[in-house]
C-alpha cells in the first residue's frame, strides 16, 4: 500500500508515532520511502496520508513515493517500477481544467494499463464541494470538478461526517481521554458539510469523462429525485462520469 505525496516536504517519523500511541495502536510495518524524500518541514497533507493508510492498513507493506511531477508521472512511474504498490492512495487533486482534456486522457490510458496489472488507484474526490477548489474561478456558471477523481479508471472517494447524537467515548483510544477530547465511535453518516464540518465533501459530474455504464441506473434514479436539492443543470454536465464511487 502506497501513498503518492506531490510535495518536497514529507511527514516526521516522531509524529506518526506520536499519532500511533495517541489512537492506540502498534508502530506501523517500515515505510519504504521512493524519491527525494525529505522530512523537515513536515507537510500537513502528507503527515495526515500516511497516518491514515498505516492505521486502517494495518501490517501492511507501506510505501511512500515523493512524486516530481503531477499525475501522469506517478502513473508512469508505477509503470515502470520493478515491484509497485497494488493499492495507490492519492489525495491530492487538480481541477480537470487545469491540465485539460488531453492531459486527462493521456494519464487515463496509464490508468487503464494500470488496471490490467491489477493495481488500483483510490483518489479523493475534493475538499470543494461540487464547484471544485477553483470555486468556479474563470467558469462564473460551470462547476470545477477534481481529477483525477474523475477519472473512470480510479475509485474515487468522497468524505462523511457523522451528524446528529453520535455515540461517544473517552476511553476507546488514549487521545480521547486527553485534552479534553470526546471521540466519536458510532453514529449516521452524511456526506462531509462545509457548514456543519468545515469543509465539503467533493462530488458531481466530470467535464470531459462520459458517463461508464455501470452508473446509468443510478444517475438517472439521483436526476428524477425531485426530493434532493439540485444546482441548474447549466452548471454541470449530467451525461458525464458521475463521482465519487464510494464515500467513508
Amino acid at each position: 500500500q502506497n501513498v503518492a505525496e506531490f510535495s518536497p516536504n514529507g511527514y516526521l517519523a516522531s509524529d506518526l508515532v506520536s499519532f500511533d500511541q495517541g489512537v492506540g495502536l502498534p508502530n506501523p510495518n517500515p515505510i519504504t520511502a521512493v524519491g527525494s524524500f525529505v522530512s523537515t518541514p513536515p507537510n500537513v497533507e502528507c503527515t495526515l496520508d500516511i497516518q491514515m493508510i498505516t492505521s486502517i492498513g494495518q501490517n501492511g507493506q507501506n510505501y511512500y513515493y515523493t512524486v516530481n511531477g503531477w499525475i501522469l508521472d506517478f502513473a508512469q512511474e508505477l509503470l515502470t517500477s520493478n515491484n509497485p504498490p497494488l493499492v495507490n492512495s492519492v489525495s491530492w487533486s487538480a481541477d480537470e481544467r487545469t491540465e485539460g482534456y488531453a492531459y486527462n486522457s493521456r494519464t487515463d490510458s496509464e490508468f487503464q494499463k494500470l488496471g490490467l496489472m491489477g493495481i488500483s488507484i483510490l483518489a479523493a474526490s475534493g475538499d470543494d464541494g461540487a464547484v471544485g477548489a477553483s470555486r468556479c474561478s474563470g467558469n462564473l456558471y460551470e462547476f470545477n470538478p477534481g481529477y483525477p477523481a474523475t477519472s473512470p479508471y480510479v475509485t474515487s472517494v468522497g468524505a462523511t461526517m457523522l451528524v446528529g447524537k453520535p455515540e461517544t467515548s473517552k476511553t476507546i483510544a488514549p487521545v480521547c481521554g486527553q485534552f479534553g477530547h470526546t471521540c466519536a465511535v458510532s453514529g449516521t453518516e452524511d456526506p462531509a458539510d462545509e457548514n456543519l464540518g468545515g469543509y465539503a465533501t467533493g462530488g458531481g459530474f466530470s467535464v470531459y469523462e462520459t458517463r461508464p455504464s455501470y452508473q446509468d441506473s443510478v444517475v438517472t434514479e439521483y436526476l428524477n429525485d425531485n426530493s434532493i436539492p439540485k444546482p441548474s443543470s447549466s452548471y454541470f454536465n449530467s451525461s458525464n462520469r458521475g463521482f465519487p464511487d464510494v464515500a467513508a
